[in-house]
């Protein structure tokens, strides 16, 4: 058995949604008025693949531009000092180490851009975006103990 797209994007929305799980995620996306508590608290579960991925893809959009307006205020401060600001990369790796979290969100965004990765590699026929976006997947399956399609994950790569 090779599992299909939508069976691999259910797990990784599910796995995503057991890595949320106790964040006050669904409670936030309650008080910003994007989805009831019965169906936030779904997004957690991946009951329903559509509403789920744009649950996620809304939280993604959001800590990306939390992270860089942070880090657009950290390079306004740098240079007010005189001093070089450090590369957004370099800057983010930084307040990772520095910061629990800022390191929780943006592995939470790691993992939400993998997901989407793989979405869109199938409606770009684009199997080397396909096999990248798999293997980061297989990483996350396993990281967060989804034993089952981490198995199944392997046979598709």
């Amino acid at each position: 058995m090779i599992l299909g797209g939508l069976h691999i994007e259910m797990a990784a929305l599910r796995m995503a949604g057991s890595l949320l799980q106790g964040s006050w995620w669904a409670e936030t996306l309650v008080q910003a008025d994007i989805a009831s508590p019965g169906t936030a608290n779904s997004f957690l579960k991946a009951a329903h693949v559509t509403c789920t991925r744009r649950g996620h893809q809304i939280t993604a959009a959001t800590l990306n531009i939390l992270q860089h307006k942070a880090y657009g205020k950290y390079t306004e401060d740098a240079q007010s000092d005189g001093h070089e600001p450090l590369e957004f990369g370099v800057w983010c790796h930084q307040r990772a180490e520095c910061c629990p979290q800022f390191q929780y969100w943006a592995t939470t965004l790691n993992l939400e851009l993998s997901i989407f990765m793989f979405v869109r590699s199938p409606r770009e026929s684009n199997f080397s975006l396909y096999m990248d976006a798999m293997a980061q997947l297989c990483q996350w399956l396993f990281g967060l103990d989804h034993t089952h399609y981490s198995r199944w994950v392997i046979v598709n790569l």
